[in-house]
């Protein structure tokens, strides 16, 4: 599963001061992305020990490691497009890399991490840099992954943890064996 944001895929139409859909110029209605502010997460059944971490990076930590040329200024300028197909089917662009906090106003990274077909059967997804370098798409994958900013989250039944959507970015290891593995997520805002 690629390190990513929940709700990337999440929109709802625009609307005037009158409640009526906002249209672009070819009367398609406009749409915003809307993602969940936070996930709640419960573990009803674990996979085998050593195997099915959950991985949460945290963007507080991700700018604290950000390596010279890169900076925070650089990085809110930057613009990406994804190419999905299979199951998600969508091409989207203009997507920001960086967005303020609601609540903090800190930097949080918004990414969905390029995912190819020797990684999976069901959906892929092409990244793209707008408008600076590719080399900023390897330097998001490794920095996302990094000890330093990412966790690995050992599941324990009944574990509950609340996380942040907007300021972490979280994926999942495999899982060996023949396992019942169940995790629940719940959004919410």
């Amino acid at each position: 599963m690629p390190m990513h944001f929940d709700g990337v895929f999440k929109f709802v139409v625009r609307k005037d001061e009158n409640g009526n859909p906002i249209l672009d110029d070819q009367g398609n209605e406009v749409k915003d992305q809307k993602p969940p502010k936070f996930q709640y997460f419960t573990s009803i059944a674990t996979a085998p020990k050593g195997s099915g971490y959950s991985l949460f990076a945290a963007s507080r930590l991700f700018f604290k490691y950000l390596p010279a040329p890169y900076t925070v200024d650089r990085l809110e300028a930057v613009k990406w497009r994804m190419d999905n197909n299979g199951f998600w089917d969508a091409k989207m662009q203009d997507l920001d890399l960086v967005v303020r906090h609601h609540i903090h106003k800190n930097p949080c990274v918004r990414w969905y991490q390029p995912w190819d077909e020797s990684k999976t059967k069901f959906s892929t997804c092409q990244v793209t840099i707008e408008n600076d370098s590719q080399e900023i798409v390897e330097l998001v994958d490794r920095l996302l992954y990094d000890r330093r900013v990412c966790l690995r989250f050992t599941w324990e039944q009944e574990d509950i943890p609340i996380a942040d959507n907007v300021s972490m970015m979280h994926t999942r290891t495999a899982f060996t064996g023949d396992c019942d593995r169940e995790l629940w997520r719940i959004h919410f805002d």
